[in-house]
Formats: structure tokens, C-alpha cells, sequence
């Protein structure tokens, strides 16, 4: 597991070609889901155990539905 946040994401968009992106354990949220979906060539997300909720996966299942995505949301403590 990395310390990739959300600040972290925009910078993405500089790897074109990036077809698969593991942000499983990290702090990544809904907040970037959007920007996810905009990598040009992503074709499979790991999201697990992230702060994406599910209504946001759901989101990124509308806004991407050419990418295959894992998810598992956090479970509240």
C-alpha cells in the first residue's frame, strides 16, 4: 500500500498509456472519482479497500463503462 491521496491523482493524466492503476489501501475517495475516469487509456481499477464508497464506484461505473473495476468499500470504524 502506498500514501497516494487525492492530491495525488490529477498527476495520472500524465501517463497516457496507463491501462491499469491499483489504488487498493490508499486514501483515494470519491473526491477523485471523476478524475479517474478521464485517464484516456484505463481499462481495469483495483479500488479496494479505499475511500471510494460505493455510490461513488457506482458513479465511475457510469462515467467509465469500459473500464473494469474492483471495489470494495472501507468499512467504517
Amino acid at each position: 500500500y502506498t500514501r497516494v491521496t487525492d492530491q495525488g491523482v490529477p498527476i495520472l493524466r500524465a501517463l497516457p498509456m496507463l491501462a491499469e492503476l491499483k489504488v487498493t489501501g490508499t486514501a483515494v475517495s470519491d473526491a477523485s472519482v471523476a478524475e479517474l475516469t478521464q485517464l484516456p487509456a484505463i481499462k481495469s481499477l483495483y479500488a479496494r479497500w479505499t475511500r471510494i464508497s460505493d455510490a461513488g464506484a457506482a458513479q465511475f461505473r457510469e462515467l467509465a463503462p469500459g473500464c473494469e473495476l474492483h471495489h470494495t468499500a472501507r468499512q467504517s470504524r
